[in-house]
């Protein structure tokens, strides 16, 4: 048999520790059960889908646009002018 009443009777952190755990609050039996705790993601509706579809045809578009650099100067003045909005003229022809 385990004497217990001694943690039961102080005061603070270690007497409401010992409360909880004589009445059965955090012992590992009571526990709740292990669910499968990975969110449900929606299915993405038809709008959802073309929008990603046209955003892979923006970023095919770009990579190609990028490849067809003839060295890394090019490249990076390409890149800059990507990131300014100048390039998307270029990208569309």
């Amino acid at each position: 048999m385990r004497n217990t009443e001694f943690a039961l009777q102080e005061s603070g952190v270690l007497g409401l520790l010992a409360m909880l755990t004589t009445h059965g609050i955090l012992r590992s039996e009571r526990r709740a059960p292990v669910t499968n705790s990975a969110p449900k993601t929606a299915s993405r509706g038809w709008l959802d889908r073309f929008d990603m579809w046209l955003w892979r045809q923006e970023l095919r578009s770009v990579e190609a646009y990028l490849a067809q650099s003839d060295d890394i100067f090019d490249l990076e003045r390409r890149q800059r002018a990507l990131e300014r909005g100048r390039g998307q003229q270029v990208v569309e022809k």
